[in-house]
């Protein structure tokens, strides 16, 4: 019964994202649209294979241990019914008839006093990230049966939706530019293997997508339904505040610039580029001596410790630093440079490694380094860039530098990066008009012609 609910889910899904409006304003063609669903379900099984019979570990693999958390909570209903609506809620959960409960789960307390002061981090865990991924499992096992492939499905399916509404921002764009983004960002491997699966990857990904769009109809086409998008502003902030709090942080600064491109007095306009991050500057240096657990530099400092403890406690694999950072502020801001290259780029493919991820993930990489010529290129062209893109170029360094500073192991930046790696996919294409090659080229005009249901040759607008 519980492979029928899947074959039946998976159809349920795929029905209602072709009749989605900004599916249907993406342009794609609807074949496309279900093989790339297919595609994602085939590649969140494969993280579920590979935490099933390659890291067998179950108690440490994230894939297993938010859902038997959630599998916990889920044996409350219905015969418990409070305690599942407390448990699901967060509503009174120091009940100390939760007890019996969350007794049993090992993912559902934060870390223990004794790791926090080991790694001298007790002032800035704030969020506790594993419940809300935990949650969305019990939510979701109500109808599952206990298959987790049809939690992959779902997940696969959030990730897809949200991925099409961002790239609906685009569709003005020149057809071939368009074409090349959609692939990239839809099939790249790295995506689609971390965020097609019961990951916070996958739900934070998915908060950006909708962040970016609801901005971006907010400020820029001027859409009417502006009480919906303030709404889907509040809903995805939250997702991706609890589940990695720190890219909420990231894209602050790209979206603040998104608004300000709106500004119709040029002066003002140009007053506000200087004088916003100017003001913020000193924000970050003012606030440490009005109360310690504001003091960024000291927070990034301080888990970019507690990382590396835990990766060498932990005796990871390929370290991609092992030192901390004693010179403050301007020993953070000297680190900057490689730490952003270090998440955008690394592992390179000349490191050595024994692992087939990390030696796959070094390739994808390197198409990343190259796909920096057609960015350069139009640099050199001195092309209008669209507010957009500079909005992308904010969050994606901002992003780049905190994964890079604070994550010392390749696995980590593989997947935390990959947060960003749509917009930086988009940073590198949108200027660049390859109408003559896909038009002069009929295997590529016909490949066009397979995925988009007609062709788009505006200039970008926004």
């Amino acid at each position: 019964m519980a492979w029928v609910v899947f074959v039946l889910t998976f159809f349920l899904l795929s029905y209602l994202t072709l009749k989605l409006g900004w599916v249907k304003q993406a342009n794609l063609k609807k074949s496309f649209v279900i093989s790339v669903f297919i595609i994602k379900i085939l590649f969140g099984s494969g993280i579920v294979f590979i935490y099933t019979y390659y890291y067998t570990d179950r108690g440490s693999a994230d894939i297993y241990k938010f859902f038997d958390d959630a599998q916990i909570i889920a044996s409350a209903f219905p015969d418990d019914y409070p305690s599942f609506f407390k448990l699901m809620s967060g509503i009174h959960n120091s009940d100390p008839e939760l007890v019996k409960y969350t007794s049993q789960m090992k993912n559902w307390e934060p870390q223990s006093s004794e790791w926090l002061e080991f790694t001298q981090t007790e002032n800035y865990n704030i969020f506790q990230s594993n419940r809300i991924i935990t949650r969305i499992n019990a939510f979701l096992l109500l109808f599952s049966l206990g298959n987790i492939f049809t939690h992959v499905i779902f997940f696969s399916w959030l990730s897809l939706i949200t991925s099409i509404a961002f790239l609906s921002i685009f569709r003005n764009l020149p057809s071939s530019t368009y074409l090349v983004i959609t692939v990239l960002v839809l099939l790249l491997p790295s995506v689609l293997l971390w965020c097609s699966a019961p990951l916070k990857d996958t739900l934070t990904l998915a908060g950006i997508n909708i962040l970016f769009v609801s901005f971006y109809h907010i400020f820029i086409s001027n859409q009417k339904k502006l009480f919906q998008n303030l709404v889907m502003v509040f809903l995805s902030a939250v997702v991706i505040l609890f589940t990695k709090y720190y890219v909420l942080i990231a894209i602050i600064p790209a979206l603040i610039y998104l608004n300000l491109t709106q500004i119709q007095n040029l002066r003002i306009r140009r007053i506000s580029y200087f004088a916003i991050p100017v003001a913020f500057a000193a924000l970050l240096l003012i606030t440490p001596h009005i109360n310690e657990r504001f003091d960024v530099f000291q927070v990034l400092n301080n888990k970019r410790e507690e990382a590396l403890k835990a990766a060498i406690f932990g005796e990871a694999n390929h370290l991609l630093f092992q030192d901390v950072v004693d010179g403050g502020q301007m020993g953070l801001i000297l680190k900057a440079p490689n730490a952003i290259f270090t998440s955008l780029y690394r592992p390179l493919i000349i490191e050595k490694t024994d692992s087939i991820i990390v030696k796959l993930a070094s390739i994808e990489n390197l198409f990343l380094l190259i796909l920096l010529l057609p960015f350069i290129y139009c640099l050199l062209k001195k092309q209008p860039h669209p507010s957009i893109k500079i909005s992308l170029i904010i969050y994606v360094i901002s992003l780049a530098f905190i994964i890079g500073f604070t994550t010392p192991v390749a696995g980590g930046v593989m997947r935390y990066k990959t947060a960003l790696i749509p917009a930086y996919l988009i940073i590198c294409l949108i200027s660049l008009d390859m109408t003559k090659l896909f038009l002069s080229n009929k295997y590529l005009y016909k490949f066009q012609q397979r995925i988009l249901n007609e062709p788009i040759h505006n200039a970008a607008k926004s």
